[in-house]
């Protein structure tokens, strides 16, 4: 292995590390998260969905943990497939609780700006596309305007800008 292919090798799996244990955190916030919200008044959540999600991220953190204990090289794709994996996960998460209108769609940009950081231009910008297109894939599912509204506090008859809100949301 040349220097350069062992130091690339060596950074991702520091970053491999970090990231694992991003993600326990995550996990265990998206398990609180859920069951606060699933005790609120007025919030009906799949629990089993939900959670059956959570427990899909934690047992890929776990089964990539034993992995990268034993891999004998680790490249920044790994790290980009893990990244866009969760992507993945956390627009499950979303679709099942409230689609593009759930308040914490903005935690895309966190594996965005993570991947800015960690990963090489090409990746960080698949990542991108990718956040892209699960964002907008969110606007595809059929919600009923006035519940949602309703849900952010408005009256029914302001429907119409929760959608334009929502378009505004993704534009950002």
């Amino acid at each position: 292995i040349d220097p350069a292919t062992a130091e690339r090798d060596a950074a991702a799996r520091i970053n491999l590390s970090w990231l694992l244990r991003l993600r326990w955190g995550a996990a265990l916030g998206q398990l609180a998260t859920i069951l606060v919200a699933s005790r609120l008044p007025g919030v009906e959540l799949p629990l089993a969905n939900l959670l059956a999600l959570v427990a899909l991220g934690a047992a890929s953190n776990l089964a990539c943990a034993v992995w990268a204990e034993r891999a004998p090289r680790i490249g920044p794709g790994v790290v980009a497939l893990l990244m866009g994996f969760d992507v993945l996960l956390l627009t499950g998460l979303f679709h099942w609780s409230g689609g593009a209108s759930n308040p914490f769609t903005s935690l895309y940009l966190v594996n965005i700006a993570l991947a800015a950081v960690v990963l090489p231009p090409a990746w960080t910008w698949a990542l991108v596309a990718l956040a892209v297109a699960c964002f907008s894939a969110l606007f595809l599912e059929p919600r009923d305007p006035h519940a949602l509204h309703t849900m952010h506090g408005g009256s029914p008859g302001d429907a119409g800008r929760l959608q334009l809100h929502l378009r505004g949301m993704w534009v950002a």
